[in-house]
């Protein structure tokens, strides 16, 4: 019983952590999505093209997780990159966090 009270309490606080909300400056970049083309993996945000991390995890402004499904044309995000990952014209930054704004939703 002990134990099932302390994993209980666990999964309570890593739900609490999950769902604190989430900032813009938490973030390195921002911009408005022009293109989501999930099939191939990349947005284009203010003209500018980024890959989508295989493991990206993307968020709501308010916390809960989302999924790259939810991502639309005229979306304001907030997001993390790492270097590029190789694409047709060579290369693009590559997403591997985002935060939907809440003014989309």
């Amino acid at each position: 019983m002990k134990h099932f009270l302390m994993l209980l309490t666990a999964g309570l606080m890593g739900s609490l952590v999950l769902s604190t909300p989430l900032s813009a400056a938490d973030f390195a970049e921002r911009g408005k999505i022009d293109v989501v083309n999930l099939k191939a993996s990349y947005v284009v945000v203010d003209d500018s093209k980024y890959m989508l991390s295989d493991n990206i995890k993307v968020h709501y402004q308010e916390g809960q997780v989302a999924s790259v499904s939810a991502l639309r044309r005229g979306m304001k995000i907030a997001f993390n990159v790492i270097g590029q990952i190789a694409d047709s014209r060579g290369g693009s930054p590559a997403i591997t966090e985002l935060v939907i704004l809440s003014s989309n939703r």
